[in-house]
């Protein structure tokens, strides 16, 4: 079952500390997930057309981390970096701050053919894709029974 974060006004973010190294520099994202996005998205698509989104961003996450590490895995930094760009704006898009800088950042290193986060930076990544889907997701991810979700499970730790 889907939850709603954009019905619970109360909560304004949850709040999670991410310390990501790319390229040499630190970043920290706090904001795991911020509901004025979703509810921005719910005044412009409507709250049945959000759901829909929402449901299909769950269900395309830990696809899309095992997408970037089978690229990794591969050395095709351009796969990373479109994977990494698509991650980014569909977090972006549901309000996933903290998943949305990290999958940012990866992007513009492997954009520029410059150190990539490796696999501990995959680690992270899947970590705070876990955090992501239990917000959305009662069940999630030990709900996840595809390869997607177990690798995601496995990646994290």
């Amino acid at each position: 079952m889907i939850r709603r974060p954009w019905k619970q006004a109360s909560r304004v973010s949850m709040v999670m500390h991410e310390v990501v190294t790319v390229g040499g520099r630190a970043q920290v994202y706090e904001v795991l997930l911020d509901p004025r996005a979703l509810q921005a998205l719910v005044e412009d698509l409507g709250e049945e057309a959000t759901e829909n989104f929402v449901r299909r961003y769950v269900h395309e996450l830990p696809i899309r981390v095992v997408q970037l590490q089978l690229a990794m895995a591969s050395g095709d930094l351009r796969r990373e970096c479109d994977v990494a760009q698509s991650l980014a704006s569909t977090s972006a898009m549901v309000g996933a701050s903290c998943l949305n800088g990290i999958a940012l950042d990866w992007a513009a290193a492997t954009g520029h053919g410059g150190p990539t986060p490796g696999s501990a930076g995959l680690t992270r990544l899947a970590k705070v894709a876990c955090a992501t889907l239990s917000v959305f997701d009662d069940e999630s991810p030990g709900r996840i029974t595809d390869a997607g979700g177990s690798r995601l499970r496995a990646l994290s730790g």
